[in-house]
C-alpha cells in the first residue's frame, strides 16, 4: 500500500492537469461552435421564409389590385409562397391566417388590418414546434436545445409616384420646346430621353428622368445645358413601367361597367341617358345633352381595331340588350369623323370614329373614350382650355384615352385633366398657364412652348386613371 508521504506527493504532482481544462475546453467549444453553426443555419432559414414571404405579399396585392377578392389573393400568395418553400419539405410554413389585409402607418412603423382594403398587406412565413417544422438543431442540443422557431414578416404597400400622377410621360422620346416654366413637384419622364430647348425654367423640386441622365438632349450653348435655368439640378437617371398603359385597352373596355375601378361614376351616373349615332355628327348642345354617354360609331376604318358593340344602361344601373334609339345624325364632320362643338359637358363620348374639336372651346366635366388609332385620333384647334380653369379646385376636368394619338393646335390649356395615349402626342405652341396636367403615351410626346406648368400634387385630378404600384415597406 501506498504510503502517507507518498500521497501528500503524488497530491502536491501538476502534470496531466491541463487534460482536465481540455475536457471542459472541448466542452466548451463544441458549444460556441454549435451556436455559431446553429444560428448560421437558421439565418439561412430566416432568409429562406423571407423571400417566400416577399413574394406572396407582393403576389397578394397585385392579385387584389386585378380585382381578385381577399380570399382569392390568400390562395394565390400561398401558392406562390409554396412554389419556393415546398409544403412537402419545409411543412405548414404559411397559412391563410398568415396574411392579413389593411393599411401601413410608415410614420410609426405599423400596421393596421383592414377587411377589404387592398392598400397594404402582411405576410408571416413561418417553422414552429407548434406546425411540426421547426427547424432542428445540431449541436445546440447539447445545451438542451433540440429546435428553433424562425418567423419571416414582410409588408407591401400601394404607392403612386408622383410622376405618374401630374407630369409629361412617354415611352418614347419627350421633346419639350422653349419659355416653359416648371413649378416644384413637376414631372417629365421618358424611358428613351428627353430633349430640351433653350428658354425654360426649373424650379427646385422639379424632376426631370430617363434611364440615363447623360443622354438629355440640350442645344450646345451654356455649357452643354442651353440657357434653361435649373435644368442640371432636375435632371436624374430613372426608368418606370408606366403601368397604366397596359390598363388603356381595360380602360376603354370598362369605362361604363359599374364593378369596374376605370368607372368615372360623376360622369355617368346620372341621368343613365344614352344617345347612340353614326359618324358624320357635330356634337353640340343642340345634339346632346348633359349627362349623356355619346356613343358614335363609324365601323371598322383604317387603323381601327373593329366597330363599337353599342350597350344601353337602364335606369336601374343595368344593362340592355339593345342599343340606344338615339338614331342617325349627319353633318358636321366626315362620315368617319365627329366633330365636338360647343355645350358639352358633363357626360362621356365612346367612339370608333376620329374626333375633331373645334377652336375655342372651354371642355369640362367630360370622358372621352377612342377607339381609333389614328395618330390623330383626338384633334384639336387652336385655343381650346380641357377643364375648368380653378387653381386646382376639385371638378371640372376631362379625360381622354385613345388607342390612338392626340393633336391640339396653338394656345391649348390644361386644367386638372388627363391624356392616355397610345399614340404619339403633339401639343403646339403658346400654352399659358396650365394646373394639373397628366399626359401619357406609349409613343412620342411633343411638348408646347410657352406655358407656365402648375403643381396640384393631385388636387382637382380625383378622376385621373391611376395604376397602382407595389413597394416592400417592412
Amino acid at each position: 500500500m501506498f504510503g502517507k508521504k507518498y500521497i501528500l506527493k503524488m497530491a502536491r504532482r501538476e502534470d496531466g492537469a491541463i487534460t482536465v481544462y481540455s475536457l471542459f475546453l472541448t466542452i466548451t467549444l463544441i458549444c460556441v461552435g454549435g451556436l455559431a453553426l446553429d444560428v448560421a443555419n437558421a439565418v439561412m432559414v430566416k432568409t429562406h421564409l423571407q423571400i417566400a414571404a416577399d413574394s406572396a405579399a407582393h403576389a397578394a396585392l397585385v392579385a387584389r389590385d386585378r380585382d381578385r377578392t381577399e380570399a382569392q389573393a390568400k390562395t394565390i400568395a400561398v401558392d406562390v409562397a409554396q412554389a419556393s418553400l415546398p409544403a412537402s419539405h419545409y411543412g405548414d410554413t404559411i397559412r391563410d391566417t398568415d396574411i392579413m389585409f389593411g393599411t401601413w402607418n410608415a410614420a410609426t412603423g405599423t400596421f393596421t388590418e383592414v377587411a377589404g382594403s387592398d392598400d397594404a398587406v402582411l405576410v408571416n412565413t413561418q417553422r414552429l414546434a407548434d406546425r411540426g417544422n421547426s427547424m432542428v438543431t445540431y449541436f445546440l442540443r447539447f445545451a438542451g436545445l433540440w429546435e428553433m422557431d424562425v418567423v419571416s414578416q414582410s409588408v407591401f404597400e400601394t404607392y403612386r409616384p408622383t410622376c405618374m400622377l401630374e407630369g409629361l410621360l412617354a415611352e418614347e422620346v419627350v421633346d419639350t420646346q422653349s419659355g416653359n416654366t416648371y413649378t416644384a413637384g413637376f414631372c417629365i419622364h421618358s424611358n428613351d430621353h428627353v430633349e430640351v430647348n433653350n428658354g425654360n425654367t426649373f424650379q427646385d423640386g422639379v424632376i426631370v428622368s430617363m434611364p440615363y441622365e447623360s443622354q438629355i438632349v440640350t442645344p450646345n450653348s451654356s455649357g452643354g445645358w442651353g440657357n434653361n435655368p435649373g435644368l442640371p439640378s432636375a435632371v436624374r437617371s430613372g426608368s418606370y413601367h408606366i403601368q397604366i398603359l397596359s390598363r388603356n385597352y381595360d380602360i376603354i373596355a370598362e369605362f361604363d361597367d359599374r364593378t369596374s375601378d376605370y368607372f368615372n361614376s360623376d360622369y355617368l351616373d346620372t341621368p343613365v341617358k344614352d344617345t347612340s349615332f353614326t359618324g358624320g355628327l357635330t356634337l353640340d348642345a343642340s345634339t346632346g345633352q348633359a349627362g349623356d354617354v355619346h356613343r358614335i360609331n363609324c365601323g371598322p376604318l383604317a387603323g381601327l381595331d373593329g366597330p363599337i358593340t353599342n350597350v344601353m344602361h337602364t335606369a336601374a344601373g343595368g344593362v340592355a340588350g339593345a342599343p340606344s334609339s338615339g338614331g342617325t345624325t349627319t353633318g358636321g364632320g366626315s362620315s368617319n369623323t365627329v366633330v365636338i362643338g360647343d355645350g358639352v359637358t358633363n357626360g362621356a363620348i365612346y367612339t370608333d370614329c376620329l374626333i375633331d374639336i373645334q377652336t375655342k372651346l372651354v371642355l369640362e366635366d367630360l370622358l372621352i373614350i377612342s377607339e381609333n388609332t389614328d395618330d390623330f385620333s383626338v384633334q384639336g384647334r387652336a385655343d381650346n382650355i380641357l377643364g375648368r380653369i380653378d387653381n386646382c379646385a376639385a371638378g371640372g376636368g376631362i379625360q381622354i384615352v385613345t388607342k390612338g394619338g392626340v393633336k391640339f393646335a396653338n394656345g391649348v390649356q390644361l386644367h386638372g385633366s388627363q391624356v392616355i395615349a397610345m399614340g404619339p402626342v403633339e401639343f403646339s405652341a403658346n400654352a399659358g398657364s396650365m394646373h394639373g396636367v397628366s399626359i401619357i403615351t406609349n409613343s412620342t410626346l411633343d411638348f408646347t412652348s410657352g406655358a407656365t406648368m402648375g403643381f396640384c400634387n393631385g388636387a382637382g385630378m380625383e378622376h385621373a386613371y391611376e395604376a397602382e404600384y407595389f413597394r416592400l415597406a417592412h
